[in-house]
């Protein structure tokens, strides 16, 4: 398995992965459409096989938050699907773990708002946000960072939380 930058070809079945997953009432073009926005302000990676084909895909995106007089650097992690003859291998896992190593050490916090039970991210230290700083019924927003950041993060008004991309 292969963690790496997605190429120019992918973007369509990358694009078809996810909305199968969250058309919410959207045409596909209205989908792909609102998706774009999200290249513009970060990255998208997949994870392949040793065929090359598509496993999964996620997507970073640069935030800082700002804690009194430090601005802290954020990787938003959005998108994160695996194709569903995939789920459940512990492709998911190794995905998020080869996401975290390859970039735990250029920012100190990934946030995400997770659309599935959260519980699936305890195991890579993510931790909800408290209950004031929760946006969305059906998206919980948590975080990914040393104990100290954490309890700082979880200090600040909602409004200095990324919303949900």
């Amino acid at each position: 398995m292969l963690f790496r930058k997605i190429a120019p070809d992918e973007t369509t079945p990358v694009y078809q992965m996810g909305y199968r997953e969250w058309s919410k009432g959207r045409t596909y073009k209205q989908y792909v459409k609102e998706n774009q926005k999200e290249e513009d302000k970060g990255t998208r990676y997949v994870l392949v096989d040793g065929s090359d084909n598509l496993i999964g895909s996620l997507i970073l995106i640069s935030y800082e938050i700002c804690l009194a007089d430090l601005s802290l650097p954020v990787f938003g992690l959005g998108s994160f699907v695996i194709i569903p003859e995939k789920r459940g291998l512990g492709y998911g896992k190794q995905m998020l773990d080869s996401c975290f190593s390859t970039f735990q050490k250029q920012v100190p916090a990934f946030l995400l708002y997770s659309d599935i039970d959260p519980s699936f991210y305890y195991s890579f230290q993510f931790k909800e946000l408290p209950a004031y700083q929760q946006r969305y019924a059906k998206s919980v927003c948590m975080l990914r960072a040393e104990p100290a950041i954490f309890k700082e993060v979880s200090k600040l008004p909602v409004q200095q939380i990324p919303a949900y991309f």
